[in-house]
């Protein structure tokens, strides 16, 4: 889906839970490859010298720049895309660098200091929201 064709409205449907916990899993798969990668270069260079607490740290690191990039670029992380799905703001376009940055890092961190609760919350509300699309003032649509 381009981001930059234009898009009907009434075509647009908000997306639950499952098929963004989906998207996600696809995304992790990637970024948790990405890390293993590089830690495993970076245990290498240091001589075989592991620390748990740097591979955290740096999937986490990767997990925001992953989705900052990807979601400015083209409104949809790779996982995103291929289940057909985009960030959009509230006129359906594609969300501004502050929106993603707000989303991604200031939402996330809420979505989890909140125990995932962030997360919950889209089964209860209709435009099926996360605590992160409300700070980032987004939403996860598909084009059906």
């Amino acid at each position: 889906m381009n981001m930059k064709q234009n898009i009907r409205t009434s075509d647009m449907h908000y997306v639950g839970f499952w098929k963004r916990f989906d998207a996600f899993t696809i995304d992790l798969v990637i970024i948790i490859t990405i890390s293993f990668t590089l830690y495993s270069l970076f245990t290498l260079l240091f001589q075989g010298h592991r620390d748990n607490k740097a591979f955290g740290t740096l999937t986490w690191t990767i997990l925001f720049l992953y989705n900052i990039y990807f979601v400015n670029k083209s409104g949809a992380t790779p996982g995103k895309k291929f289940l057909k799905l985009k960030v959009v703001n509230r006129n359906f376009k594609k969300p501004t660098l502050k929106q993603v940055v707000l989303r991604e890092l200031l939402g996330r961190s809420a979505d989890n200091l909140t125990l995932f609760m962030g997360y919950v919350i889209i089964i209860f509300n209709k435009k099926k929201r996360a605590l992160h699309d409300i700070i980032g003032g987004t939403y996860v649509v598909t084009q059906e």
